[in-house]
């Protein structure tokens, strides 16, 4: 019966997780699709995660590659093995201190097989849990739903709504990789903020579908790289990265005017949060906002100029 089904690639980037890596692949040995292949990269993780993996993979009967990068490369690096390293018609990929539900799978699968071609991203829910697995809070979409009745899943060309925030998550969700060989995805440069590129790219060249299910469990522990760039030694770089971010985006070709003025925006918002951090580097902020001035469509107020100089006197006295 598998045969019948189109082959699944998961993708699992692993680094140092060694408290966490068993229970993330017993998590895709639990999903409910047959047709899966599993590809593994361990990202040069120096603590005894590799071991345990590949001693887990003597008991995993379904296809599998494992990739060892001898020295850590970064999720970017990580991705981009994934993605090379797979055949499967469509991708999902996580991180090893997550959990995948047993559903997952078989639930994005049923919905993109009732979707046409346009549609390059199927996504589901976010439950953030804590080191133990105990949910920590709601599932992303029903505590929005609690805030805002009326509010809905963002369906089709969610684009637009992709560069005004994070509308959903690359864990969470299944891409057919067609859309990334078709398009030749790859990163221009290093970003913090990986994921939003990668979505960014997929959602410009693809439709997305929604499903108000859970189909990830995101792990909030000390290590993770979400709660590592939100600490305030950090947060300027992650806040200047968006902004190169922006400015790589603004050069896709496709991007529509209010597209446009939606990048503007955040280059000048995240210019602006680098710049007020006392580690931040005038003449870096003030660069990258006349950088941005210069690119076709982007258009910045002087306003925001005019905080980059005062941030700076500030931080005189």
């Amino acid at each position: 019966m598998s045969n019948n089904l189109p082959l699944v690639s998961i993708g699992a980037l692993n680094y140092n997780n060694t408290k966490f890596v068993i229970e993330a692949l017993n998590s895709v040995a639990a999903q409910t699709y047959a047709n899966i292949e599993l590809i593994i990269i361990d990202d040069g993780s120096i603590d005894d995660s590799l071991e345990k993996i590949k001693n887990w993979l003597k008991g995993y009967n379904k296809p599998f590659k494992l990739i060892e990068h001898i020295q850590n490369k970064g999720v970017q690096d990580g991705y981009t093995s994934i993605i090379n390293n797979s055949t499967g018609e469509y991708l999902s990929i996580f991180a090893t201190d997550d959990l995948l539900h047993p559903d997952k799978v078989s639930n994005q699968i049923d919905a993109f097989l009732q979707l046409d071609k346009s549609f390059g991203v199927v996504y589901g829910d976010v439950q953030d849990v804590d080191e133990y697995g105990i949910p920590l809070r709601l599932p992303a979409f029903e505590k929005k739903l609690l805030e805002q009745p009326n509010w809905k899943m963002p369906i089709g060309d969610v684009f637009l709504k992709m560069v005004e925030h994070f509308a959903f998550y690359v864990q969470a969700s299944m891409f057919r990789k067609k859309v990334l060989e078709e398009n030749r995805f790859s990163f221009p440069e290093k970003f913090i903020s990986e994921d939003w590129y990668f979505l960014l790219f997929i959602t410009r060249y693809s439709k997305a579908y929604g499903i108000n299910q859970v189909s990830t469990f995101y792990r909030s522990h000390n290590n993770s790289i979400t709660s590592t760039n939100n600490t305030d030694d950090k947060y300027h770089n992650w806040a200047f990265s968006n902004a190169q971010l922006f400015i790589c985006v603004s050069k896709f070709k496709e991007n529509t005017r209010a597209e446009k003025m939606a990048m503007s925006m955040q280059v000048q918002g995240q210019v602006l949060r680098y710049a007020y951090h006392p580690k931040s580097e005038y003449r870096k902020a003030l660069r990258t906002w006349y950088n941005a001035l210069v690119m076709p469509g982007l258009t910045l107020q002087l306003k925001s100029l005019f905080y980059i100089h005062w941030f700076k006197i500030k931080k005189l006295f």
